[in-house]
């Protein structure tokens, strides 16, 4: 009897080493193959996993292979570091949860290559084993902004809190993602801390009601033209007196995404900030002109302009 065509597209999967930009191979199709076929991909998916392919030791996990954990444990504790490694490790916690298999993934956060470590957060973010909270608040630091995006996602779902809505809601929550998730680290840096202290505190019991309170505006209709103007598409200026007219939560999430949209090297944002004088707007105007100024004389321009108006 031939093969099934499950299997022989699995197969031809492994041969080919998967889609260009995944990470496991699609081990879905196993529940229509046969028991004998079944068995039959298995040894396959061992033998490939065997020769260090990270694709066959991810979905040795997915697919909760525990007679492969022998095979994980050799390859996890591997002391060369790679990608076969990393994957080898973040099966093992899958099958085998534990202290160790723990701070395994999370020595993987720190270390690894960048996609290694996207994918260690996320599978961080959804573990109850000691070392899981801590791994996620430390990576929090880190330089790459989208293992930060992942971080906070993690962190928002441990501790029960809803991602904001983009547009909607504009709370203390919403303005300090946006400075997280800037390029400039004199922005990210000092917000990546202050949500590491407010997320610790959630994690050691305070409600996060009173350490994230609920955005409420003074003056919505306000907020509205506000963000209408900073929305504007063209070189039209932020109407400024709209903004300066926001209190509270409004004028600090206004605040952050001016800040934010500095490290976008957004002319109108860089030219608003300084006007408005927000509060350590010269660290990421320095940055950015380090960064950008030698290669964008329209960039060197503007924010040379706001440095010269902010030291008069």
């Amino acid at each position: 009897m031939s093969d099934s065509l499950f299997l022989r597209g699995f197969l031809k999967e492994l041969e080919s080493e998967g889609e260009p930009g995944s990470f496991a191979y699609d081990h879905s199709v196993f529940v229509w193959m046969s028991a004998a076929e079944a068995a039959k991909a298995e040894a396959a998916l061992l033998e490939a996993a065997r020769s260090g392919d990270p694709k066959a030791l991810e979905t040795i996990g997915n697919l909760e292979l525990r007679s492969a954990l022998p095979l994980l444990e050799s390859i996890a504790a591997d002391p060369s570091p790679g990608s076969a490694r990393a994957a080898a490790r973040r099966s093992r916690l899958r099958l085998h949860p534990s202290a160790e298999t723990t701070a395994a993934v999370a020595d993987d956060l720190r270390w690894a290559d960048s996609f290694d470590r996207l994918l260690a957060a996320n599978l961080l973010a959804g573990r109850a084993e000691p070392g899981a909270d801590e791994a996620l608040l430390s990576a929090l630091q880190a330089e790459d902004g989208l293992l930060r995006d992942i971080v906070w996602g993690g962190l928002l779902q441990r501790t029960g809190l809803a991602a904001p809505e983009p547009g909607a809601d504009f709370g203390p929550l919403a303005a300090l993602y946006l400075r997280l998730i800037s390029s400039l680290k004199s922005t990210w840096q000092p917000a990546a801390q202050r949500a590491g202290r407010l997320f610790r505190r959630i994690l050691a019991g305070e409600p996060a009601a009173t350490v994230f309170p609920a955005y409420q505006s003074a003056d919505p209709a306000l907020r509205d033209r506000a963000l209408a103007s900073l929305n504007t598409k063209g070189a039209d200026p932020i109407d400024l007196s709209l903004v300066q007219g926001l209190s509270g939560q409004d004028r600090e999430w206004f605040e952050a995404n001016l800040l934010c949209r500095i490290g976008d090297q957004d002319l109108r944002a860089i030219d608003a900030a300084a006007a408005l004088r927000i509060k350590g707007v010269q660290g990421p105007l320095r940055e950015a002109l380090a960064a950008w100024g030698g290669s964008n004389p329209v960039i060197l321009v503007a924010i040379r302009s706001a440095l010269l108006f902010l030291n008069a």
